[in-house]
């Protein structure tokens, strides 16, 4: 995407009626942005919003989807394995010396 050009800066204005009805019918926020055309993240913010305004029973929270690793600070084994690795990687450097 062309950052730079007029195109990519247009907004488009979504009627509050439109937005509740697909973030409603929607399974998360991705895809209830790709369906209004504008960002996850805006489309989030967005429904925060009228959350505040309209009431949590009528805008509904969408699960968030947490993609990630588990905390090293949790995984004692994977912290036992990194240090070994760590005094290996250290003795390697001293050999090459």
């Amino acid at each position: 995407m062309d950052i730079g050009t007029s195109e990519s800066r247009i907004k488009r204005k979504i009627p509050n009626e439109e937005f509740l009805r697909v973030w409603t019918l929607s399974s998360s926020p991705r895809e209830a942005g790709e369906r209004l055309g504008i960002e996850p993240v805006s489309a989030r913010t967005r429904a925060a919003n009228l959350r505040k305004i309209l009431g949590e029973d009528v805008v509904i929270r969408h699960p968030r989807v947490v993609k990630g690793r588990k905390a090293l600070k949790d995984d004692k084994e994977e912290i036992e394995r990194l240090r070994e690795l760590g005094k290996k990687f250290i003795e390697e450097k001293k050999d090459a010396e």
